[in-house]
């Protein structure tokens, strides 16, 4: 309908310009208005399939997040943020702890292929079982010493430090 329109609209702007009747300014708009489809053009996305390697017994796997309040610029400049922060710690669930052999506050060595770190370790039940998690912008320990940003997952071990 629309390509009709422009059509219908620039043969009456060139009979107008025969007869010397037509305005230039309407003849310019005529043949200014391109084509245009209303419809809107349908758009597909294909997600990527990644497989994530098997588990093997003694690793887990790491997530990493992000608190609301961290140590960004706009919480520690605020003194009634700052507080609200926290510290960095790896948190794992309970079972996955008692297998390990350590408890809840205990200093652990957290390795990956790509490096390791050591923090203290909190145990929760809501992370679930064979994951540790790790927030971002929390201080030291980064996770970014762990996380290799080509692998489809990182697996890290655990172990005591003493």
């Amino acid at each position: 309908a629309d390509a009709q329109t422009h059509e219908a609209a620039a043969t009456e702007a060139e009979a107008a310009d025969a007869s010397g009747e037509a305005d230039d300014s309407e003849s310019d708009r005529a043949q200014a208005v391109p084509a245009v489809s209303s419809r809107p053009r349908p758009v597909s996305f294909t997600a990527r399939t990644i497989e994530a390697p098997a588990l093997d017994a003694y690793s887990l796997r790491l997530i990493t997040y992000r608190k609301l309040y961290d140590h960004g610029t706009h919480t520690r400049n605020s003194p009634s943020l700052s507080g609200l922060a926290g510290e960095s710690s790896l948190v794992a669930n309970p079972e996955d702890l008692k297998r390990l052999g350590v408890t809840s506050g205990d200093t652990v060595k957290v390795t990956s292929s790509r490096g390791s770190l050591t923090t203290a370790v909190t145990a929760d039940a809501v992370v679930p079982p064979g994951t540790v998690s790790l927030p971002w912008n929390l201080g030291e320990p980064s996770p970014s010493a762990l996380i290799d940003a080509t692998a489809a997952v990182t697996e890290v071990r655990v172990e005591t430090t003493s």
